[in-house]
């Protein structure tokens, strides 16, 4: 018979973060540069795994931040990173006029980026609450290479299996109650990005070139009014936490060796 698994856990401090992380991650469908939008995404979503672990004192070795970031294979080696250069240079004579035009259209792809980060980042808190009952005593040493792969596939199938539409009402809501302020913090992942894609390397300790203390300054009321709407889902959050409970049964039940859960 299946081991239960914990009860549900309500943390406001680490929704608050998850919360951050989504709305920078809906910021950036709206920064007008090919290819920095898709990099600045990436970066922001290996923030949120690495912060949400380090809260729990949950280690992770750099490739597990990658995959359970979804983000393997989106680092760009030397000839790529030449290209980039070559190609902003072009790109930013078109940045001001694109910048003005993109806010219009980019709402609902901003809202869709911004759910499913924060969908993601929901399941990662529940994982990494959960790992110190993982082989016992030390859930820090059990999370390796093998159970992370099972751990981001139990994620995915969980969030592509849910209804979205309660929890992206919400952040269009939002998203188009303050289309001013998000196109400031749109320029400043922007000007982030092409900092590092100059040269500048990421900080693995820090997390990468999101500049997180200009943001939350700039981004202070809109996350405030944010993170109320989305707490308010907690009908939707406990059906997304029930079905990811199932998810990793079934993939503990299915594999030779899946994620350890540990017991109530």
């Amino acid at each position: 018979m299946s081991e239960p698994l914990p009860p549900p856990v309500a943390r406001p401090s680490w929704f608050r973060r998850v919360t951050f992380h989504s709305l920078l991650a809906g910021l950036c469908p709206i920064i007008p540069v090919p290819f920095l939008d898709d990099r600045v995404l990436a970066g922001v979503r290996r923030k949120m795994v690495r912060d949400l672990a380090a809260e729990r004192g949950v280690t992770l070795a750099p490739a597990q931040v990658e995959v359970l970031a979804g983000t393997e294979g989106e680092r760009r080696g030397c000839l790529g990173t030449v290209a980039w250069l070559a190609f902003s240079v072009t790109l930013r004579l078109f940045g001001k006029i694109l910048r003005k035009l993109l806010i219009l259209f980019a709402v609902k792809e901003s809202v869709d980026t911004a759910s499913r980060v924060f969908h993601e980042g929901y399941l990662l808190h529940l994982t990494f609450e959960w790992a110190p009952g993982w082989d016992g005593v030390d859930g820090r040493e059990a999370l390796d290479l093998g159970r992370t792969l099972a751990l981001r596939s139990a994620m995915e199938t969980t969030v592509e299996g849910v209804d979205p539409r309660p929890l992206e009402q919400a952040l269009r809501r939002v998203f188009r109650g303050s289309r001013k302020v998000l196109r400031k913090g749109a320029r400043v992942l922007t000007r982030a990005g092409r900092s590092r894609a100059e040269g500048h390397a990421e900080s693995s300790g820090r997390g990468g070139p999101i500049p997180e203390a200009e943001e939350r300054r700039l981004l202070g009321g809109v996350l405030d009014r944010l993170t109320a709407e989305l707490w308010m889902q907690q009908g939707y959050l406990q059906a997304l936490e029930e079905r990811f409970r199932q998810e990793l049964t079934r993939t503990r039940d299915s594999q030779p060796e899946p994620p350890v859960l540990p017991e109530s």
